[in-house]
């Protein structure tokens, strides 16, 4: 079988705090467009009885062997069958993943991949796994493959992993969406160095903690139509710190407002900048405005809602 695997964009960023487990607590929202990886999943061809499940990518720089989160996902779904409904006998699969989704610039492309294996390996199997048990392996591949088993907007809390459905449309016109990747890599651990957690004050005036408070200003935010609220209320933490460390990242975000971008932000932890567009006409011209950067993979996207 073969399923898309779509990227997500963060609207929207905090960093809380660090916990004593040496994650860090987040608010954000996120958003599932339609750039994607394709998995084709299958039973592999075997000689004899036995034989373990293989994996080949169309990128020659992603591993393909047991540290790609793709086979971990089929590895731990595996042991819920051994473990869980006493199923041992599975056939072996062969994961053929067709790349597009820039590895690295904040998409969340790996953690989507793992949970499109997740759903389509359970179909193959014919595993009846609840969807809290799948839930739990999900979260135990990554803080952001949850969101990927089901990619409508959610409100995210926790390492990201605490979700709750945003039903209503976004407010902004999200069916015109640019994506620029620049080329430079910003690893998770430069990120969180140059953020400083905010303090469970800052945000609680209202007497409520800062999950509650602020969630309620981003849900709020998801559904304006004015750009400024968005610009105002959906910050994403990391860009000051990330930007000093690589500049083009502040041009490519500078140059999406000149092209008239009514909101454009960092995704993730970067390096990846996404603008909001009021047409389709718009996003193209500020495609056309972006060649000029050196370096740069763009996309134009629509969000899934």
């Amino acid at each position: 079988m073969t399923r898309n695997a779509p990227a997500k964009l963060n609207l929207g960023l905090r960093v809380l705090r660090r916990r004593a487990d040496g994650y860090h607590d987040l608010l954000t929202t996120f958003l599932a467009v339609d750039w994607t990886d394709r998995l084709t999943i299958a039973p592999a061809k075997t000689i004899g009885d036995i034989a373990p499940d293989t994996m080949t990518c169309s990128e020659p720089s992603i591993p393909a062997d047991d540290s790609n989160l793709c086979m971990r996902a089929v590895g731990a779904l595996r042991a819920w069958a051994r473990e869980s409904a006493g199923v041992s006998a599975l056939t072996p699969l062969h994961i053929y993943l067709e790349k597009h989704i820039p590895s690295g610039a904040g998409l969340g492309g790996g953690s989507s991949d793992a949970a499109t294996t997740l759903r389509a390996a359970a179909e193959l199997w014919n595993l009846d796994i609840p969807d809290d048990d799948l839930f739990s392996i999900a979260v135990r591949l990554g803080a952001d493959v949850p969101f990927f088993l089901d990619p409508k907007p959610k409100l995210a809390t926790g390492i990201g992993d605490r979700l709750r459905p945003l039903t209503a449309r976004p407010g902004l016109p999200v069916e015109h969406v640019l994506i620029a990747v620049p080329d430079v890599h910003v690893s998770t651990a430069e990120a969180y160095a140059g953020v400083t957690p905010r303090s469970p004050v800052d945000d609680a005036a209202d007497g409520h903690s800062v999950p509650e408070s602020g969630g309620r200003r981003l849900a709020a935010a998801f559904v304006s139509t004015d750009p400024a609220v968005w610009r105002r209320d959906l910050v994403n933490d990391f860009e000051d710190s990330v930007i000093r460390r690589h500049p083009v990242i502040g041009r490519v975000k500078e140059d999406m407002y000149a092209a008239d971008a009514l909101y454009a932000s960092m995704s993730g932890s970067g390096s990846a900048v996404f603008g909001i567009f009021a047409t389709d006409e718009k996003a193209a011209a500020a495609e056309s405005r972006l060649r000029s950067i050196d370096g740069l993979t763009m996309k134009r996207v629509r969000a899934i809602t």
